[in-house]
């Protein structure tokens, strides 16, 4: 698995104006990109692979939307 996608979809598949948290891995390198997606805006980051101060919150932001 490269890509680990974590949403708070109900059905399979995600629309484009749903939330969901990407990791995205590497076999040659000792981090991760971490792409937050939250309906029209998306950021990446770059992190170690660990669950870190910063994945927790990205995590539990995640946790804030209702599942539809």
């Amino acid at each position: 698995m490269w890509t680990l996608m974590l949403s708070r979809s109900r059905r399979h598949g995600l629309r484009d104006d749903q939330s969901c948290v990407m990791f995205e891995f590497s076999w040659d390198v000792d981090s991760m990109a971490v792409t937050v997606r939250n309906r029209a805006e998306q950021s990446t980051l770059i992190a170690s692979v660990s669950v870190s101060d910063e994945i927790h919150s990205t995590l539990n932001r995640l946790l804030e939307i209702a599942v539809d």
